[in-house]
């Protein structure tokens, strides 16, 4: 199909990205886009709109032309958070069949095909434009993590197709240098010597007003190791104290945090530039949005741009650059522009490109190589990067997601956080770690922490109360059971039964104490699979003690209106403990595969099984 760009203004992309994945793809194919634009003089009148799908005026759908839609799936088969208003409202029963007859569409999916619901929301996406009367102008593109050569290898070829009906060119064009787009911020380092100017710029409603682009600092009050010293894994319980009357959190919320660069990192990567103004780290400079700007309105460098001002350059690298990030292509595809030598250059580009995908997935996602690495391996590039193209080349720091641990009930005044360090090897000398979980076992008493709340899909029902409690956690995903138990004993409700999985008793059963407790108030009861306990014996997991008490699991779900709730990593994990559900029922109630599958489906919709898996 041929699109003629003379009956279009415009392209509108729409993301929804909980990692940053799919935003980043939908940046490459805006700036793609723009840059070709640039090089046909008689569609020059047309330009693209790139915008999360929260961030889009949701009732302007029915009056737009074309969009290209890039969505990840996350857990289980759930849209990411910055797409959940706008999947509400595609999902509503009263849109009428011909609602987008107007539009021609094409959707991106990025996915995992090793997860039970692999790429469900773009599928879903696909379908549901389609039975409101769009037009799809290509078959579904599906990118799959899980693939040898990563999710591009399918994405590349599907793009040239994409990108030659929407604009007359041909597949050369885009092997040429492509003009570097413009910045997204613009940068006024003058006359900001005066003391008074070192005052951050604040809003009335700044305390009022917290949320992803105004966090809240936290006090640490308690930061304590639940693993043995001597267990690789180091697992620990944070509590962070607030002292705002208003500042509140509800049962299930999620706690994001932003963490912070380290001091060693934030030193290396202002010695590797030439730039001037990176050679104070001291120096303050104030920032505005250019008229264009790719960057999303939830970044957290709009909070730079609000609260911040003046800024430091050393607070900018240290609290938004996200320098240990594993770069994406978007990185590469402004990074080449800047070298100045032939070698380095085409090496970039060629990332940039996706002309040596299995060269820049063995160089990058393999080894796990980060942005610092990366302009550490690139003396002849990194030095000449302009300090205004650095937002736009390191993406913000993103804050990191934990269930809170506690209840509002017994901890009115602090959340708790339980976090497993993240350290591990790849083929490079230095270690991988995780950004925030290193950060945060560091933390000392009375340090501060930026926060914010968001709700959670993990929602116990208003009546929980009244109902037997099932929870199955593997690891850190015992989290929000923790809070639930507390909250549910502190009702003095009896009916909590949680199974458990780890690796050996006296090494990573963290919370043994706390669970013997409620256990002797007859308050709780537990199941523990240790899955390395006797390594002369079969291993044992959590789903392996779920089918040991299936007459109880059957009865309390079947017969006292209970609920099953499955959190931790996933993977196989959530699949195998439905599968294990399936085989309880086929057990206790009937051998018919499909109506065991279809009582599991309504009991997933009635939302008595939930999984909150990552």
């Amino acid at each position: 199909m041929l699109i003629d760009t003379q009956n279009f203004d415009r392209l509108l992309i729409l993301y929804g990205s909980e990692t940053g994945n799919s935003q980043d793809l939908a940046k490459i194919i805006a700036w793609t886009i723009t840059c070709l634009v640039k090089k046909l003089e008689h569609v020059n009148s047309f330009h693209v709109e790139l915008k999360s799908c929260d961030e889009y005026q949701i009732e302007q759908l029915p009056t737009e032309r074309l969009i290209l839609f890039v969505c990840s799936t996350t857990g289980i088969g759930e849209e990411p958070q910055n797409m959940k208003k706008f999947w509400r409202f595609m999902l509503r029963r009263d849109l009428p069949n011909d609602s987008l007859c107007s539009l021609s569409f094409a959707v991106i999916g990025l996915g995992d095909s090793s997860y039970l619901k692999y790429n469900f929301v773009a599928k879903k996406l696909h379908k549901r434009l389609l039975n409101l009367g769009a037009t799809s102008l290509l078959e579904l593109a599906l990118g799959d993590d899980q693939h040898e050569l990563g999710p591009y290898a399918k994405i590349d070829p599907w793009l040239k197709q994409f990108y030659e009906i929407i604009l007359p060119i041909d597949n050369s064009e885009l092997d040429d240098n492509l003009d570097l787009i413009d910045s997204s911020f613009q940068f006024d380092f003058s006359d900001l010597d005066n003391e008074d100017n070192l005052k951050p710029t604040l809003t009335d409603n700044l305390i009022s007003n917290i949320g992803i682009l105004n966090p809240y600092e936290a006090i640490v009050v308690e930061n304590r190791r639940l693993t043995a010293e001597k267990h690789f894994q180091d697992v620990r319980l944070i509590s962070l104290q607030f002292d705002m009357k208003h500042f509140r959190y509800n049962l299930g919320d999620v706690c994001c945090i932003y963490p912070e660069n380290s001091d060693e990192d934030v030193e290396t990567f202002l010695s590797l530039f030439d730039d001037t103004r990176l050679k104070n780290p001291y120096q303050q400079f104030r920032m505005n949005l250019s008229s264009i700007s790719w960057i999303s309105q939830t970044s957290f460098y709009h909070h730079l741009c609000r609260y911040r001002q003046p800024c430091t350059v050393r607070e900018l690298v240290k609290n938004y650059l996200d320098l240990n990030m594993i770069p994406n292509r978007s990185f590469f595809f402004l990074f080449y522009h800047f070298s100045r030598n032939d070698l380095e250059k085409d090496m970039l580009k060629r990332f940039a490109m996706g002309t040596d995908i299995d060269e820049l997935y063995d160089y990058v996602n393999r080894p796990r190589r980060t942005i610092l690495e990366v302009m550490l391996d690139f003396p002849n590039t990194t030095p000449h990067v302009p300090f205004e193209y650095l937002l736009d080349m390191i993406p913000a720091m993103r804050p990191r997601s934990y269930s809170i641990a506690s209840s509002p009930n017994t901890s009115p005044d602090r959340i708790e956080l339980l976090y497993a360090v993240v350290n591990y090897r790849t083929r490079l000398r230095k270690p991988r770690i995780g950004l925030c979980t290193n950060w945060m076992s560091h933390l000392e008493l009375n340090d501060r922490v930026k926060i914010f709340l968001r709700q959670s899909n993990f929602k116990l029902p208003k009546d929980h109360h009244e109902r037997p409690l099932i929870m199955v956690g593997a690891g850190t995903g015992v989290a929000p059971f923790r809070a639930f138990i507390h909250d549910r004993s502190f009702r003095n409700v009896a009916l909590n039964y949680l199974f458990f999985g780890c690796r050996y008793r006296q090494m990573d059963y963290y919370l043994e104490d706390e669970w013997n407790k409620f256990s002797d108030q007859n308050l709780m009861k537990i199941f523990i699979a240790f899955s390395r306990e006797n390594p002369n014996e079969s291993k044992v997991y959590v789903q392996n003690r779920i089918w040991e008490q299936r007459h109880l699991v059957f009865q309390l779900l079947m017969h006292q209106n209970g609920i099953l709730w499955v959190a931790g990593k996933s993977q196989q994990y959530p699949q195998l403990i439905r599968e294990t559900i399936g085989n309880i029922f086929k057990d206790q109630l009937t051998d018919d595969e499909q109506q065991v599958e279809q009582l599991i489906i309504q009991l997933e919709r009635q939302r008595r099984i939930q999984f909150e898996c990552w």
